[in-house]
């Protein structure tokens, strides 16, 4: 985030140097340095965006939708959505997947395309392997149409306008074994940590684990932790969610030194669940920043029943 400010400051008038200001101090929060990947609050509940073998073994065909407004009240924030659609196929022990992800912060945009699959590997009947490809392309770009500049008549404005297409890859597994599960990804295999700019992604490096406690037939428990890596910067977070009747769901959880979270899920229809996050500022900069909010829509699509013929005309 730092690297790429240094490409456009030079463009930039007294108001939209100051805009700019408080994006990098809110950005600070995050990472210090170029993380560009968009952190979902809801993230546990739709890992295949970042993890394509968390690809779940499912009846349903299951669409996720998510849309998250950072720092609301403030113009220019960080505004993102997504859409994930994934299918397991049980006969091949397999699932396949696609993930699309909108990300817009002030003049920088970036969209990612990926095609998801995952495969199954069966080590007892409560105990699995699934290991994941992500393959697709990031666009990125930067717009000064978004920009406010002190001489409209410079002649270094066009410079600022920049975009690039490029191949993406991401790789990972989990590991399921009763009510334990556990995973790693890498995101951007094709990206290098070097030379960061504002039209590159840098590798991110996930991590988490977590597990399912029952307290009684009604209620359960699950705590996760999880790891965000980009280059020498973590972000690490905790979250224990409570489950009633696979009905209503609601979770606390912290980011360090970025913000506590405040999420609830709730079953609307048997094939519609509804979630809702709230981030309330943390660490040093919560001052400059009002809370972010995220709402997912998750629906599952019966796949047909399988038909057979009647033996008697098989001849």
């Amino acid at each position: 985030m730092i690297n790429r400010s240094r490409h456009i400051i030079r463009f930039l008038g007294k108001q939209a140097k100051l805009r700019l200001l408080l994006v990098l101090l809110a950005s600070l929060s995050q990472t210090l340095y170029a993380q560009n990947d968009p952190q979902f609050s809801l993230g546990s509940y739709n890992r295949m965006i970042y993890n394509p073998a968390a690809i779940a073994q499912s009846e349903y065909v299951d669409i996720m939708v998510s849309a998250r407004e950072q720092w609301t009240g403030f113009e220019d924030a960080p505004s993102t959505q997504s859409l994930s659609v994934s299918n397991y196929f049980d006969a091949w022990g397999m699932g396949l997947g696609l993930s699309v992800v909108n990300d817009k912060l002030g003049a920088e945009n970036i969209q990612n395309v990926k095609a998801k699959y995952a495969y199954h590997v069966w080590l007892s009947d409560d105990n699995y392997l699934s290991f994941g490809l992500g393959a697709g392309v990031m666009m990125k770009s930067f717009s000064s149409a978004d920009l406010i500049f002190e001489d409209p008549t410079d002649e270094h404005i066009a410079d600022a306008d920049m975009s690039k297409t490029r191949l993406d890859f991401d790789l990972g597994f989990e590991w399921h074994v009763g009510d334990f599960f556990m995973g790693a990804a890498v995101n951007h295999l094709s990206q290098s940590n070097k030379n960061p700019n504002i039209l590159k992604v840098q590798r991110h490096q996930y991590a988490y684990a977590g597990v399912r406690l029952l307290v009684n037939d009604l209620v359960s428990l699950r705590p996760s932790l999880n790891v965000l890596n980009v280059e020498n910067i973590y972000s690490v977070g905790g979250e224990i969610t409570m489950n009633y009747d696979d009905t209503f769901w609601f979770g606390l959880g912290y980011r360090n030194q970025d913000a506590f979270l405040l999420s609830t899920k709730i079953r609307v229809f048997d094939n519609l669940i509804a979630a809702y996050s709230y981030d309330m500022g943390a660490g040093d900069l919560s001052s400059y920043r009002k809370g972010s909010h995220e709402v997912m829509l998750h629906l599952r699509i019966n796949k047909p029943q399988k038909r057979y013929r009647s033996p008697r005309f098989f001849d």
